[in-house]
């Protein structure tokens, strides 16, 4: 238990006190079935509590974890690791004891699934515990209210256009149609589920933009609201199902590692064929120049990403001076550039580099969706279990991509009008589409194009096709 629990005591009163290397037999008794075998094992995990510093009644000093979280199958560790969650969202610290939490005392949702997430393992990420509760978790999950009067000028609308379109003027009529609305701040009439309305009002109901914006429909028996926030119920699952990602790293038979190797460079050197780069292979001579970094257009007002600074504050001669680690990239562009210069003057003096470790920052997207923005039900509550993040290398690493990739990621991917069909960098609207659709011979009936998607490709993508990709860039030089 000790082992499991270290890295994170630092995190939580009562699981440093339970997990203490020297006690723990007295403070806590955790049991399995009686003949648990660790493989395969379907027993839950029951735990009491027995430390005499830890209050409340035997029901609260139990606690009992199921083997089962959903369609998952717990090891051993994991509902291990639940427990220590469990003991940190119930018991509060008061000098030396531990009391059950009151209400107004319970931990806030945000910190709990950080916690969580912090002593979940992932295959493909290293996540330091230290700056999990210091890091860019939204703190409210809460949809975002609309603009003062806008459902108010959205249902004048609906009565403007019903007038002028349709050219009904009776307003009852109109408002018998507008639908309560579940979301937050919106305190208006209307009818709700289980209402039955005539022929007349569903036309209108249908029609009003008011309810398209506002208001909700019902999917498998349960009202879904129109808008959808991608940050509502946040925690802990669906944070939890962002990272989990990670874990679905596709497996490949040790049977086909043998087929990728045989038919892979081919593989690749046709895409170059293609593509038109391979002209350009052996006609650079890569030679560092620092000035190469300053007249680079580096957007300055974008995330600079996480450095290893936790948020801090401190007073100094009565001012307050707050430390924090991230920023702005025009906030530590001078102190970036100066570090990689050092780095790259001690790799001409054949010594070691000193580059920082490339932190990467997982911020999430808010975004709005709507009914209407889908296909059909089934697409539209899929939405409802998903939230898109964004993994943000620090300035460091930024720097690195732009004297080493730069010049290949213009030749590779389109930019400066080359012709590659990957068209980064073409804009469409100023003819790209014309010029796409022409290189992809369009109209042409002896071609034929199937689309598709790699679900998640950037997270479960295996590293090796990432590191022989990366090396496969130097051929220019």
């Amino acid at each position: 238990m000790y082992a499991l629990a270290r890295p994170f005591i630092s995190m939580s009163d009562i699981v440093r006190h339970l997990t203490h290397r020297a006690r723990t037999q007295y403070r806590v008794k955790y049991s399995f079935c009686e003949n648990h075998a660790i493989v395969r094992c379907g027993c839950n995990l029951v735990v009491k509590i027995t430390s005499k510093c830890v209050k409340g009644s035997e029901e609260d000093l139990k606690i009992v974890v199921p083997r089962w979280d959903g369609s998952r199958c717990l090891t051993d560790n994991a509902m291990m690791l639940h427990v220590f969650v469990e003991v940190t969202r119930r018991f509060v610290r008061c000098g030396e004891f531990f009391f059950k939490r009151q209400a107004g005392e319970e931990l806030p949702p945000h910190m709990i699934a950080a916690f969580m997430l912090s002593m979940e393992h992932r295959p493909n990420m290293l996540q330091l515990p230290c700056l999990i509760l210091g890091g860019s978790y939204p703190v409210s999950e809460v949809m975002i209210r609309p603009l003062g009067r806008m459902p108010e000028w959205f249902r004048k609308y609906d009565l403007l256009a019903a007038k002028i379109i349709y050219g009904e003027t009776d307003q009852a009529k109109i408002a018998r149609c507008w639908q309560y609305s579940f979301l937050p701040g919106v305190a208006m009439p209307g009818w709700i589920p289980g209402c039955v309305l005539d022929e007349e009002t569903q036309m209108w109901a249908k029609r009003s933009t008011y309810n398209r914006v506002f208001g909700w429909r019902l999917i498998d028996g349960r009202p879904h609201n129109h808008t959808m926030y991608s940050m509502d119920s946040f925690y802990p699952n669906k944070i939890r199902a962002i990272f989990g990602k990670l874990d679905e790293t596709p497996n490949i038979s040790v049977d086909v590692y043998p087929l990728i190797s045989s038919i892979l460079s081919e593989a690749l050197s046709m895409l170059y064929d293609y593509t038109g780069t391979k002209k350009y292979f052996k006609t650079q001579r890569f030679c560092y120049d620092p000035m190469v970094l300053d007249d680079t257009r580096v957007p300055l007002d974008t995330s600079a990403g996480r450095f290893f600074p936790i948020s801090q504050a401190t007073k100094v001669d009565g001012v307050l001076y707050k430390i924090v680690g991230n920023g702005k990239k025009g906030n530590v562009l001078q102190r970036a550039l100066d570090s990689f210069n050092h780095s790259y003057e001690r790799v001409q003096q054949g010594k070691e580099p000193e580059f920082r470790v490339p932190l990467v920052n997982v911020a999430q997207k808010p975004e709005m969706f709507s009914r209407y923005d889908v296909e059909d039900d089934v697409q539209y509550e899929k939405k409802f279990d998903k939230c898109r993040d964004f993994y943000i290398v620090n300035i460091d690493g930024y720097l690195q991509s732009l004297v080493y990739q730069n010049y290949r990621q213009h030749i590779e991917r389109g930019a400066h009008g080359r012709e590659s069909s990957i068209m980064i960098g073409f804009k469409f609207w100023k003819a790209g589409a014309a010029r796409f659709a022409k290189y992809m011979h369009s109209g042409d009936k002896r071609f034929f194009w199937i689309t598709g998607d790699f679900e998640s490709l950037d997270i479960k993508v295996k590293a090796f096709f990432l590191v022989f990709v990366y090396y496969r860039g130097y051929a220019i030089y």
